[in-house]
């Protein structure tokens, strides 16, 4: 793309990249989280008419989902805490599902992380890790 004040000028090229060794590392902290983890009842797996009730059950207390791990046995997410919906929200899901849940989290995401960025910067209880190539989410309780 070519200046608007010199016309003439060679632009500059935009063009991805795909060198993340050379990234720095940002951080995103959320705090006051909770994290739910939902099993069925009956022991059976959590499949997508599972998944779809339990996310119906999140729509109308007009709560979002922050982070998200599905298993064969259970599903667990993070969302922020709300005084008022949380309580609602956990009476619903005790109708059909076993509900755990942890209040006082924190939601930690680490972009272009190494070991010793998190070893540096994740400390509490880790109550649930996810990780992907460049990215790193992490759900910490601080130790009482």
């Amino acid at each position: 793309m070519n200046s608007f004040i010199e016309p003439l000028a060679k632009g500059t090229v935009i063009q991805a990249s795909e060198d993340f060794d050379n990234k720095i590392a940002s951080f995103i902290y959320k705090k006051n989280q909770v994290l739910i983890s939902i099993i069925p009842r009956d022991f059976s797996f959590i499949v997508e008419e599972n998944l779809r009730d339990i996310f119906d059950l999140f729509s109308q207390q007009n709560m979002h989902v922050n982070m998200m791990q599905n298993s064969a046995l259970s599903f667990s997410v993070v969302i922020d805490a709300d005084e008022e919906k949380l309580p609602k929200l956990i009476k619903q899901l005790q109708t059909q599902y076993k509900v755990k849940y942890n209040e006082g989290c924190e939601l930690v995401t680490i972009r272009h992380y190494t070991e010793e960025i998190i070893s540096k910067i994740i400390t509490g209880e880790v109550l649930l890790t996810q990780k992907s190539r460049h990215t790193a989410r992490f759900v910490t309780r601080s130790k009482k």
